[in-house]
């Protein structure tokens, strides 16, 4: 009964590193994915409030509102300031694009 229980133990000890180590990764490349979608979010967002004829000072408050939801309906935990950094990306991004295409 004794050799069972040491036995038992002796391989949950030596699997429980490699268990914790891939349980860690598995959950950083989905952490690391859902921060993707919300900079892929951030973008479309942004690219349809160009479209809008909303003021610049709207189009930031549509902005941060619809990136916001978005996070909180996916379950990405973020502030609001890490919300208007996704977005000041974007809006970069896109400015960029613009003038690489003239």
């Amino acid at each position: 009964m004794m050799k069972t229980v040491i036995e038992i133990i002796t391989i949950l000890i030596v699997l429980l590193p490699p268990v914790v180590q891939i349980t860690s990764v598995l959950a950083q490349k989905s952490h690391s994915a859902k921060l993707k979608n919300l900079s892929d979010r951030a973008t479309i967002v942004v690219n349809a409030l160009e479209q809008s004829e909303l003021t610049s000072p709207e189009k930031r408050s549509e902005g941060l509102k619809a990136l916001s939801k978005y996070a909180n309906e996916v379950g990405i935990s973020v502030t609001d300031s890490q919300v208007s950094e996704y977005l000041e990306a974007a809006v970069r991004f896109m400015k960029l694009a613009t003038q690489n295409t003239k």
